[in-house]
Protein backbone atom coordinates (compact mmCIF):
# COMPACT_ATOMS: atom_id res chain seq x y z
CA UNK A 1 0.00 0.00 0.00
CA UNK A 2 1.41 3.80 -0.63
CA UNK A 3 2.02 5.52 2.08
CA UNK A 4 0.39 8.70 2.23
CA UNK A 5 1.21 11.68 4.02
CA UNK A 6 -0.99 14.70 5.55
CA UNK A 7 0.98 17.02 3.28
CA UNK A 8 -0.03 14.59 -0.12
CA UNK A 9 -4.05 15.38 1.37
CA UNK A 10 -3.90 18.99 1.77
CA UNK A 11 -1.97 18.94 -1.54
CA UNK A 12 -5.68 17.79 -3.30
CA UNK A 13 -7.94 20.75 -3.97
CA UNK A 14 -9.32 22.31 -1.35
CA UNK A 15 -6.49 20.99 1.00
CA UNK A 16 -5.36 24.87 1.44
CA UNK A 17 -8.43 26.05 2.91
CA UNK A 18 -7.21 23.94 6.37
CA UNK A 19 -3.48 24.73 5.59
CA UNK A 20 -4.65 28.75 5.58
CA UNK A 21 -6.58 27.87 8.78
CA UNK A 22 -3.70 26.91 10.86
CA UNK A 23 -1.51 29.29 9.19
CA UNK A 24 -3.89 32.10 10.65
CA UNK A 25 -4.42 30.60 14.19
CA UNK A 26 -0.61 30.58 14.70
CA UNK A 27 0.22 33.66 12.72
CA UNK A 28 -2.23 35.72 15.37
CA UNK A 29 0.09 33.51 18.40
CA UNK A 30 2.93 34.89 16.58
CA UNK A 31 1.41 38.78 16.04
CA UNK A 32 1.10 38.57 19.92
CA UNK A 33 4.47 37.64 20.52
CA UNK A 34 5.56 40.74 18.31
CA UNK A 35 3.94 42.53 20.17
CA UNK A 36 5.07 41.85 23.90
CA UNK A 37 8.87 41.56 22.32
CA UNK A 38 8.97 45.05 20.83
CA UNK A 39 6.24 47.04 22.76
CA UNK A 40 9.56 47.67 25.58
CA UNK A 41 11.55 49.53 22.65
CA UNK A 42 7.60 51.53 22.61
CA UNK A 43 7.68 52.48 25.99
CA UNK A 44 11.18 52.59 27.09
CA UNK A 45 11.71 56.44 27.08
CA UNK A 46 8.78 56.65 29.69
CA UNK A 47 10.20 53.74 31.82
CA UNK A 48 13.48 55.15 32.25
CA UNK A 49 12.25 58.64 33.03
CA UNK A 50 9.81 57.14 35.65
CA UNK A 51 12.64 54.87 37.31
CA UNK A 52 15.25 57.25 37.02
CA UNK A 53 17.35 54.92 34.63
CA UNK A 54 21.19 55.46 33.69
CA UNK A 55 22.80 54.92 30.14
CA UNK A 56 23.46 50.98 30.79
CA UNK A 57 19.68 50.65 32.61
CA UNK A 58 18.01 51.83 29.45
CA UNK A 59 20.13 50.37 26.90
CA UNK A 60 19.31 46.44 28.83
CA UNK A 61 15.94 47.16 28.78
CA UNK A 62 15.07 45.80 25.54
CA UNK A 63 17.54 42.58 26.10
CA UNK A 64 15.90 40.99 29.16
CA UNK A 65 13.60 38.96 27.39
CA UNK A 66 16.28 37.66 24.80
CA UNK A 67 17.70 36.04 28.06
CA UNK A 68 14.21 34.20 28.40
CA UNK A 69 13.80 34.00 24.84
CA UNK A 70 17.05 31.59 24.62
CA UNK A 71 15.91 29.45 27.25
CA UNK A 72 12.63 29.37 25.53
CA UNK A 73 13.70 28.23 22.32
CA UNK A 74 15.68 25.74 23.46
CA UNK A 75 13.44 24.15 25.44
CA UNK A 76 10.56 24.06 23.21
CA UNK A 77 11.94 21.26 21.23
CA UNK A 78 12.18 19.36 23.75
CA UNK A 79 8.82 19.88 25.71
CA UNK A 80 7.00 19.66 22.49
CA UNK A 81 8.29 16.10 21.42
CA UNK A 82 6.78 14.99 24.91
CA UNK A 83 3.89 16.94 25.80
CA UNK A 84 2.78 17.96 22.08
CA UNK A 85 3.38 20.92 19.53
CA UNK A 86 -0.40 22.65 20.72
CA UNK A 87 0.01 22.10 23.83
CA UNK A 88 3.51 23.53 24.80
CA UNK A 89 2.89 26.28 22.14
CA UNK A 90 -0.55 27.47 23.99
CA UNK A 91 1.32 27.14 27.35
CA UNK A 92 3.81 29.32 25.91
CA UNK A 93 1.33 32.11 24.96
CA UNK A 94 -0.50 31.81 28.05
CA UNK A 95 3.25 32.31 29.86
CA UNK A 96 4.38 35.28 28.49
CA UNK A 97 0.80 37.05 28.52
CA UNK A 98 0.40 35.97 32.23
CA UNK A 99 4.06 37.99 33.44
CA UNK A 100 3.73 40.84 30.86
CA UNK A 101 0.27 41.61 33.23
CA UNK A 102 2.78 42.44 36.22
CA UNK A 103 4.59 44.84 34.64
CA UNK A 104 1.36 46.89 34.91
CA UNK A 105 2.52 46.76 38.51
CA UNK A 106 6.13 47.44 38.93
CA UNK A 107 8.13 50.16 40.34
CA UNK A 108 11.43 48.60 40.27
CA UNK A 109 14.30 48.10 37.60
CA UNK A 110 14.88 44.37 38.91
CA UNK A 111 11.55 43.67 38.90
CA UNK A 112 10.98 44.82 35.57
CA UNK A 113 13.81 42.79 34.44
CA UNK A 114 12.78 39.15 36.00
CA UNK A 115 9.19 39.76 34.75
CA UNK A 116 10.54 40.60 31.00
CA UNK A 117 12.68 37.62 31.36
CA UNK A 118 10.77 35.15 32.80
CA UNK A 119 8.12 36.40 30.00
CA UNK A 120 10.69 36.09 27.60
CA UNK A 121 10.81 32.10 27.72
CA UNK A 122 7.11 31.77 26.28
CA UNK A 123 8.12 34.09 23.35
CA UNK A 124 10.71 32.13 22.92
CA UNK A 125 9.09 28.83 22.83
CA UNK A 126 6.53 30.07 19.81
CA UNK A 127 8.57 31.10 17.39
CA UNK A 128 10.62 27.35 16.76
CA UNK A 129 7.02 25.99 17.47
CA UNK A 130 5.49 28.19 15.18
CA UNK A 131 7.07 27.46 12.39
CA UNK A 132 7.12 23.54 12.68
CA UNK A 133 3.49 23.53 13.22
CA UNK A 134 2.67 25.33 10.11
CA UNK A 135 5.25 23.46 8.75
CA UNK A 136 3.61 20.06 9.20
CA UNK A 137 0.05 21.43 8.02
CA UNK A 138 1.56 23.57 4.88
CA UNK A 139 1.10 21.39 1.45
CA UNK A 140 4.41 20.59 0.36
CA UNK A 141 4.91 22.94 -2.83
CA UNK A 142 3.68 26.29 -0.69
CA UNK A 143 5.75 25.19 2.60
CA UNK A 144 8.10 27.73 2.31
CA UNK A 145 5.60 30.21 1.62
CA UNK A 146 4.10 29.25 4.64
CA UNK A 147 6.70 29.22 6.67
CA UNK A 148 7.52 32.89 5.20
CA UNK A 149 4.46 34.15 6.04
CA UNK A 150 4.31 33.20 9.33
CA UNK A 151 7.65 34.86 10.16
CA UNK A 152 6.32 38.10 9.16
CA UNK A 153 3.10 37.93 11.27
CA UNK A 154 6.00 38.70 14.13
CA UNK A 155 7.07 41.63 12.32
CA UNK A 156 3.20 42.55 11.98
CA UNK A 157 3.34 42.59 15.83
CA UNK A 158 5.99 45.13 15.94
CA UNK A 159 3.64 47.60 13.71
CA UNK A 160 0.61 46.52 16.20
CA UNK A 161 2.83 47.43 19.35
CA UNK A 162 3.95 51.13 17.63
CA UNK A 163 0.57 52.00 16.81
CA UNK A 164 -0.13 50.63 20.16
CA UNK A 165 2.03 52.56 22.34
CA UNK A 166 0.89 55.76 20.53
CA UNK A 167 -2.28 55.96 21.32
CA UNK A 168 -1.90 54.44 24.66
CA UNK A 169 1.20 56.06 25.80
CA UNK A 170 0.33 59.89 25.48
CA UNK A 171 -3.50 58.80 26.97
CA UNK A 172 -3.16 56.56 29.40
CA UNK A 173 0.80 56.40 30.06
CA UNK A 174 2.76 53.33 28.98
CA UNK A 175 1.80 50.90 31.65
CA UNK A 176 -1.49 50.11 29.80
CA UNK A 177 0.15 48.71 27.43
CA UNK A 178 1.59 45.62 29.32
CA UNK A 179 -1.43 45.20 30.67
CA UNK A 180 -2.90 45.28 27.57
CA UNK A 181 -0.19 42.81 26.84
CA UNK A 182 -2.06 40.17 28.63
CA UNK A 183 -4.90 39.59 26.01
CA UNK A 184 -3.15 36.95 24.46
CA UNK A 185 -3.40 34.89 27.78
CA UNK A 186 -7.39 34.51 26.17
CA UNK A 187 -5.86 33.25 22.90
CA UNK A 188 -4.18 30.75 24.37
CA UNK A 189 -7.06 29.33 26.06
CA UNK A 190 -9.00 29.51 22.69
CA UNK A 191 -6.24 27.64 20.55
CA UNK A 192 -6.84 25.12 22.88
CA UNK A 193 -10.30 24.14 21.54
CA UNK A 194 -9.57 25.42 17.78
CA UNK A 195 -6.26 24.68 16.80
CA UNK A 196 -5.77 20.86 16.26
CA UNK A 197 -2.37 18.75 17.40
CA UNK A 198 0.28 17.68 15.21
CA UNK A 199 -0.72 14.57 13.45
CA UNK A 200 2.88 13.16 13.50
CA UNK A 201 3.15 13.88 16.50
CA UNK A 202 0.05 12.08 17.64
CA UNK A 203 0.79 8.74 15.52
CA UNK A 204 4.36 8.67 17.01
CA UNK A 205 2.58 8.35 20.41
CA UNK A 206 0.68 5.82 19.06
CA UNK A 207 -2.30 7.66 19.57
CA UNK A 208 -3.93 6.85 16.41
CA UNK A 209 -7.09 7.66 16.95
CA UNK A 210 -7.55 11.14 17.42
CA UNK A 211 -4.93 11.41 14.65
CA UNK A 212 -7.28 9.87 11.91
CA UNK A 213 -9.65 12.33 13.30
CA UNK A 214 -7.80 15.33 12.40
CA UNK A 215 -7.28 13.41 8.90
CA UNK A 216 -11.09 12.68 8.49
CA UNK A 217 -11.97 16.77 9.14
CA UNK A 218 -8.97 17.38 6.27
CA UNK A 219 -10.85 14.82 3.77
CA UNK A 220 -13.98 16.49 4.66
CA UNK A 221 -13.33 19.90 3.47
CA UNK A 222 -11.46 19.17 0.39
CA UNK A 223 -13.79 19.70 -3.04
Amino acid sequence: MEKVTVSDILEQPGGWRFSVRILVFVGLAMVFDGFDYMIVSFTMPQITQEMSLGLIETGSLASFSLLGMLVGGFASGYLADRFGRKHVMNVSIMIYALLTVPIFFVHSYDMFALCRIFSGVGVGAVIPLSVTIVSEYAPTAHRGAFVTITKTFMMLGWVVAGLTAMYVVPNFGWRLCYLIGGFPFVYGIVMHFVMPESVQWLFGKGRVSEALAIVNKINAGLD
